[in-house]
């Protein structure tokens, strides 16, 4: 198993945080596509009570 060749100066931490960081984007990503994602389906199914109740309220008034 051939090992590739790491200068003694290399600090590892940067490749730690470099790792950290794209899992981290990667994460916040995710969750914010998802609370995107969440918030449009509540907006919508808002939308859908309200215009259910305009014409509830128009039905009747016709009724009347």
């Amino acid at each position: 198993m051939s090992r590739l060749y790491v200068p003694p100066d290399y600090d590892h931490r940067f490749e730690l945080a470099t790792r950290l960081t794209y899992i981290k984007l990667v994460f916040d990503t995710f969750f914010g596509l998802k609370v995107w994602l969440i918030w449009v389906n509540c907006d919508a199914q808002l939308n859908v009570i309200k215009n259910s109740k305009k014409k509830s309220l128009r039905n009747s008034e016709l009724i009347t």
